[in-house]
């Protein structure tokens, strides 16, 4: 297991070209994979939503334009809450 700050789950799909312009962060590994197969930038935080601040979002530094999907919850909107912080 790798010291935090943890890799974004999806790093090794991320393209510059899209057909958003955008990456989507979603708040799983299984919505981030669905994304996969459609070539869409799809990315999450390892270890699940609540582990956005130990995530490392450096990485997406160079993008300008973030879709985020969330769970229609509580904990969905803390989440998106929790990454706008982090972007």
């Amino acid at each position: 297991v790798p010291t935090t700050p943890y890799p974004l789950f999806g790093l090794n799909s991320l393209t510059y070209e899209s057909p958003f312009n955008a990456v989507f962060i979603c708040e799983g590994e299984k919505c981030a994979s669905l994304l996969h197969q459609l070539q869409w930038n799809g990315l999450t935080t390892t270890l699940g939503a609540n582990n956005t601040s130990s995530s490392d979002f450096t990485p997406l530094r160079y993008f300008k334009q973030f879709i985020v999907l969330r769970d229609n919850d509580k904990a969905g909107a803390c989440f998106t809450r929790d990454v706008a912080v982090q972007i």
